[in-house]
C-alpha cells in the first residue's frame, strides 16, 4: 500500500488528536459534562490518550484510503469539504443511534457534537489531502 496513504493517516491523527483535545477537552469540556449523564465509572478521570491516537488513527486512516484509492482527492479545500461531509453523515448516524439506545446524554448536544465534530473531520480530511496532494501537479476531484 502508498506510503503517503499511511504519512497522511499519521499527520491527520495528530491533527485529530490535538484539535480533539483543545475543541472537546478544553473548550467544550463544560458543555458536555453539563449534558451527559454521568453514572458512577462511566468517565475515566484520565482518558486513554493512546486509544484516542489509535482510534483517529483509523479514522484519518479510513479518510486517506478514500482520498487517495476512490476519491482522487489532493487539495486542501477539497479534503475539507470531503471529510466535513462524510463528518456530518457519519456523526449524526452515531449519535442518533446513541441517543435512541442509551441515557447518556440530552438531544441538544447532538447539534453541538455534530457542528464540533464534523468540523475536526473537515480539518483532518483537509490536511490529509493537502499531504496526498503534495508533490503533485495533478488537479483535484471536487466533491
Amino acid at each position: 500500500m502508498d506510503k503517503k496513504i499511511f504519512l497522511a493517516a499519521f499527520v491527520g491523527a495528530v491533527v485529530s488528536f490535538l484539535l480533539g483535545w483543545l475543541i472537546f477537552g478544553i473548550a467544550l469540556h463544560g458543555y458536555y459534562t453539563e449534558n451527559m449523564k454521568v453514572y458512577e465509572g462511566l468517565v475515566k478521570k484520565m482518558p486513554n490518550l493512546i486509544g484516542i491516537f489509535i482510534a483517529g488513527f483509523f479514522w484519518a486512516f479510513l479518510l486517506s484510503y478514500i482520498f487517495s484509492k476512490w476519491a482522487h482527492i489532493n487539495t486542501f479545500a477539497a479534503g475539507f469539504t470531503a471529510a466535513l461531509f462524510i463528518g456530518v453523515i457519519t456523526c449524526i448516524s452515531y449519535d442518533l443511534s446513541f441517543y435512541s439506545m442509551m441515557n447518556l446524554y440530552r438531544l441538544r448536544l447532538i447539534a453541538v457534537d455534530v457542528i464540533a465534530s464534523s468540523l475536526v473531520s473537515a480539518v483532518v480530511g483537509g490536511t490529509i489531502a493537502a499531504i496526498l496532494g503534495s508533490g503533485k501537479s495533478t488537479t483535484s476531484t471536487s466533491v
